[in-house]
């Protein structure tokens, strides 16, 4: 977040040792990420970027969304019989996309019913309104976004799994996006010392945001991506995997009110 800094540092290291440093290559590349995001913030001042909503016509006004900016991060490489803390990093950069600042609400879902003539899912009891939607199969995720796309005439659809982490965490390279400890009043999950642990759902919004403005990426509700889940990264993460075939899987991503904190990391990976 301190890019004038890091790109001081950088600049440095890259001066003492030339290309025969150990971390030539990464400090190369991460002087230009610092010099990028430099520019970008001055961007953003001066263009005042705040979320938006696109118009759906007669339907009303979709999910209130935030531009994501372009930038490189690192996924960690899922590792059989290997500890939390060793592994290979995997380097992804990202162009600029949009990205929903709330799980998807209930009031956003019942537009996608009543124009479709779909049923409303189910709620648990828990009660709709702003409460995130539950109940919702990869298809009808897939319908919904489509459906988005069709009335706004813009490019909706569900987030790639890298995509997803890149919003989920901010800039920031923690198991969390706040830091590397669960801390109260960060997030819904069994575990995470809030009223709805390991109850319900909670209303989204009901935590802080991350550094750009995106909640609940940490627990409350499973989010889906539309990669394919496959057992290291090796591209699918950047991908949108086609039809269901044989075992294909769908990566979900963030947790929920009955996992535990360590499913609400940022790289943690379910199907």
């Amino acid at each position: 977040g301190r890019s004038a800094e890091a790109a001081q540092a950088l600049t440095g290291y890259l001066e003492q040792t030339g290309k025969q440093g150990a971390h030539y290559q990464d400090a190369l590349a991460m002087l230009i990420g610092a010099e990028s995001e430099n520019e970008q913030q001055h961007l953003r001042k001066a263009l005042d970027v705040a979320p938006f909503r696109d118009d759906l016509g007669s339907a009303g006004e979709g999910p209130e969304m935030v531009f994501v900016k372009p930038g490189c991060f690192y996924l960690k490489q899922p590792q059989a019989n290997a500890s939390e803390t060793t592994g290979s990093r995997k380097r992804v950069c990202l162009d600029a996309y949009a990205f929903a600042t709330h799980e998807i609400t209930f009031d956003d879902y019942s537009l996608f019913t009543e124009a479709t003539g779909r049923d409303m899912p189910a709620d648990e009891g828990w009660g709709r309104s702003q409460r995130p939607v539950v109940n919702v199969s990869y298809a009808d995720a897939v319908a919904y976004a489509g459906w988005l796309a069709q009335q706004s005439g813009k490019g909706y659809r569900l987030p790639t799994e890298a995509e997803w982490e890149y919003a989920a965490r901010a800039g920031t390279d923690t198991l969390y996006w706040w830091g590397d400890e669960v801390e109260k009043g960060r997030a819904n999950c069994d575990g995470c010392a809030s009223q709805w642990d390991n109850r319900q759902t909670a209303p989204v919004g009901s935590f802080p945001p991350n550094e750009w403005g995106i909640y609940d990426t940490a627990g409350n509700v499973g989010e889906w991506s539309c990669s394919e889940m496959t057992e290291r990264y090796d591209g699918n993460e950047l991908e949108c995997s086609g039809a269901f075939q044989g075992v294909n899987r769908r990566v979900v991503r963030g947790g929920s009110w009955y996992l535990g904190p360590k499913q609400a990391r940022a790289e943690t990976r379910g199907w």
